[in-house]
């Protein structure tokens, strides 16, 4: 049994993936200024949901986005002829 060299494992690599979104996704939370100025002491709490719902909300996108296009390019990776990347299915 050999040990494979130079692949990183997957569990490290959506660590660094978490830990690449997550700052981001907490920044555009808090200073997205979507909502209007406060009318009353209670819109505190709605804001600070809000903020919190917009936070999760980047979060999922960009890990649904990123995912699909390591995804896209894995999959042409794989099934291209003679390592060709990203190439037109037109010729075919």
């Amino acid at each position: 049994m050999a040990k494979e060299t130079g692949k990183i494992p997957s569990s490290l690599l959506a660590l660094l993936g978490g830990t690449a979104i997550a700052p981001i996704s907490l920044w555009y939370g808090q200073n997205n200024h979507l909502m209007p100025d406060r009318a009353s002491e209670q819109a505190l709490i709605v804001d600070d949901f809000f903020n919190l719902t917009i936070a999760m909300a980047t979060a999922l996108l960009m890990a649904l986005h990123n995912s699909g296009m390591i995804l896209i390019f894995l999959c042409d990776r794989l099934s291209s002829p003679e390592g060709v990347y990203f190439h037109s299915r037109r010729d075919a």
